[in-house]
């Protein structure tokens, strides 16, 4: 008896010294608290706790358990930042720290996954592409040469609309700014079109990403390119004249503005977007509703704390963007679309003396390197539909109060903000500026 009695002793002094044995070895796990978290299960962690739209998921935990919060996706951590105060944190005080992207588990096995740029560690190897990036290709210089060519593509694209307007033909409005986006961005990557009118013009798009593919290790800083440029900001545009749509007396404002710098006889141009600032006011507006990307995921590369929390090395950070710019303790009104709010004294950047309430384009050294660009993409499309039509909406709507329909503002399920149905239209023409021609 006294001897079963001095075995489950050994038993118990060996496990207690093996937990204080751990302790000592791993002190820092134990003294720092981690940030809140919601109820887990075993093995998938926090996983059931999401729906398809993972910015709605992050918003229904951070209204519940705080704007910083720990979650465990399967086996990897993650760490929710839901404010602007905790986001500066991010992308300033501890920017170093946080410039690296998650790595996934298929991300090596991609082609040509190393030679990328979006997803690219920090380092040498990145700063040399981003320096490569800003100096070949979005420079102010290399910028101004491709004018031409976005020009080309919106006279493009307004040609096919003033002849649909003329056969009062339904457009997808969304579909045609998706041409509009692609060859502007094929042709400054890759010096050729990607999309068009033509039957077989899935066969040439095939023909196309192979070449493309044979161009090895180029492929992968092409496509970083051509995936950051197109979609994103045909959603973007597709939003802003939505709500554009939904809200004709801001619409009419903006064709006033136009109108009263660019005149009636000639189209709006890039030259003309500075002396536009209603226009800027309403598409950051729009960015500010529906950013390009709603959530902005992030590494940390050391261990570090934010706001007493311990943050182990190789946690995976995910900034909710979508609710930062929504966030009701900032914006007041903060789902309603109000170009208003961007047209007073403060001053909302994408870069240098950036106010973390407005990042739609993320921030810190990680931050879109084409978002100068895309600002005056967005602007040059919007200020162009408005110059030149009127639009009457076809199709679903969510509201037709006083007989007037409405855009359904449904967001569909993505890790982007698609719309959930298409934006379909009859541009009814209002300047032409092929007549004569």
């Amino acid at each position: 008896m006294a001897d079963s009695t001095s075995y489950v002793l050994y038993i118990i002094l060996f496990f207690f010294f093996t937990i204080l044995l751990h302790y000592l070895l791993h002190p820092r796990s134990y003294a720092r608290p981690r940030p809140p978290s919601p109820p887990a299960l075993p093995l998938i962690g926090h996983l059931h706790h999401f729906s398809p739209s993972v910015y709605k998921s992050f918003h229904n935990l951070a209204a519940k358990y705080g704007d910083l919060l720990f979650l465990r996706l399967g086996r990897v951590r993650c760490v929710v930042i839901s404010s602007a105060s905790y986001a500066a944190e991010i992308y300033k005080n501890q920017d170093v720290n946080f410039s690296s992207r998650p790595k996934f588990a298929f991300g090596d096995e991609l082609p040509y996954a190393k030679a990328g740029f979006f997803a690219a560690e920090y380092g040498d190897y990145w700063r040399f592409m981003k320096k490569l990036t800003m100096t070949e290709l979005l420079s102010q210089r290399q910028v101004e040469r491709s004018r031409g060519v976005r020009r080309e593509e919106m006279l493009k694209l307004l040609r096919k609309l003033c002849e649909c307007g003329e056969k009062k033909e339904v457009v997808d409005l969304g579909a045609e700014l998706v041409k509009l986006t692609n060859n502007s961005t094929c042709r400054l990557v890759m010096s050729t079109r990607c999309s068009g009118d033509d039957d077989d013009e899935a066969e040439k798009i095939r023909l196309l990403v192979k070449e493309t593919f044979e161009m090895a290790s180029k492929v992968a800083f092409g496509d970083d390119l051509f995936l950051g440029g197109t979609g994103t900001s045909t959603e973007v545009s597709q939003w802003t004249m939505a709500e554009l749509l939904n809200h004709p007396k801001v619409f009419n404002k903006l064709r006033n503005e136009i109108n009263s710098i660019v005149g009636t006889s000639r189209l709006v141009g890039e030259d003309d977007l500075p002396n536009l600032p209603y226009l800027q006011a309403v598409v950051k507006e729009a960015l500010r509703l529906y950013p390009a990307v709603p959530i902005a995921m992030r590494t940390c590369r050391q261990d570090c704390t934010i706001d007493g929390y311990h943050i182990p090395k190789d946690t995976m950070v995910a900034v909710n963007l979508f609710d930062i710019m929504r966030d009701p303790k900032i914006w007041k009104n903060s789902n309603e679309f109000d170009p208003e709010r961007f047209t007073g004294d403060v001053q909302y950047e994408f870069k240098g003396q950036q106010s973390f309430n407005f990042v739609p384009f993320g921030g810190g050294r990680r931050a879109c390197p084409g978002s100068t660009l895309a600002f005056s993409f967005i602007s040059n499309v919007i200020a162009t539909m408005v110059q030149c039509f009127d639009w009457k909406i076809i199709g679903r709507s969510d509201n037709n109060r006083d007989g007037i329909s409405k855009v359904d503002m449904e967001i569909g399920a993505a890790f982007t903000l698609p719309m959930a149905n298409p934006l379909r239209c009859v541009p009814i023409v209002r300047f032409n500026p092929f007549d004569g021609i």
